[in-house]
């Protein structure tokens, strides 16, 4: 299992997190945010019924990422090499 971390700059507005997989099944924690004075909470996930901290390319993952955040901060693991694409929209 290959673990990954990632800290993605962000501009401040609200947006969703969208996690797609290239390859096989990758298994996510719930993304942190930060803004200008901490935590701006948020990371929640706005996919109804589904468990997203398993990914599948056909279920791709989705975050919230509330308005103030500077950065996100994100951790995942995947069986190979191929990890996930993370757009926020």
């Amino acid at each position: 299992m290959t673990s990954r971390i990632d800290t993605l700059p962000w501009d401040g507005r609200a947006a969703v997190l969208n996690i797609i997989p290239t390859g096989d099944i990758v298994f996510m924690g719930k993304p942190m945010n930060w803004g200008p004075k901490g935590g701006t909470g948020g990371g929640d996930s706005t996919v109804s019924g589904v468990n997203p901290s398993r990914v599948e390319v056909n279920q791709p993952g989705q975050y919230s990422i509330p308005a103030g955040t500077t950065r996100v901060f994100c951790s995942y693991s995947c069986a190979s090499q191929h990890y996930a694409w993370i757009k926020a929209v």
